[in-house]
């Protein structure tokens, strides 16, 4: 499974893709680590892409890492 969840200014979004096919979408952080956590605990592996606009807590960045199977984090820090 591949998690993209974006943390933009206003909101948390996320979209979910298996086997190369759209499987979701939704809003809100909570709601992407519990859609994480569900997929791992099924022995599903997870690779999560991370985005953002502005600074992500060290807390957060290791939730999502800890849910993981593959991590990526992208942000503006990022050269192109």
């Amino acid at each position: 499974m591949n998690l993209i969840v974006d943390i933009g200014n206003t909101r948390t979004k996320y979209a979910v893709f298996d086997n190369g096919c759209w499987v979701k979408c939704g809003l809100g952080l909570p709601e992407a680590y519990a859609l994480a956590t569900s997929y791992l605990k099924n022995s599903k592996e997870v690779n999560l892409i991370l985005s953002s606009t502005g600074a992500i807590s060290e807390e957060v960045r290791e939730r999502l890492r800890a849910v993981s199977t593959l991590f990526c984090e992208l942000s503006s820090e990022i050269p192109l």
